[in-house]
């Protein structure tokens, strides 16, 4: 996935990030690493949890953070 953070917002390479979405509710989506950063976008994979057959579906307009604010 691409996220429109990179470098000049602190994400580097191998950083991990929360996800969220948070309509119609808020929702915890999983977890993402970061593959490769420039300066204003990342490019991340999702990190599989615990249950491989569940799998979440990414939108844009969910929200990538490394604290819930």
């Amino acid at each position: 996935m691409q996220i429109s953070l990179g470098t000049d917002h602190g994400v580097n390479k191998n950083n991990t990030l929360d996800v969220f979405r948070t309509t119609p509710e808020v929702k915890y989506l999983g977890m993402v690493r970061i593959l490769e950063a420039n300066h204003r976008e990342s490019v991340a994979r999702l990190i599989p949890s615990g249950n491989a057959a569940f799998r979440i579906q990414l939108k844009q307009g969910d929200i990538v953070s490394s604290k819930i604010k």
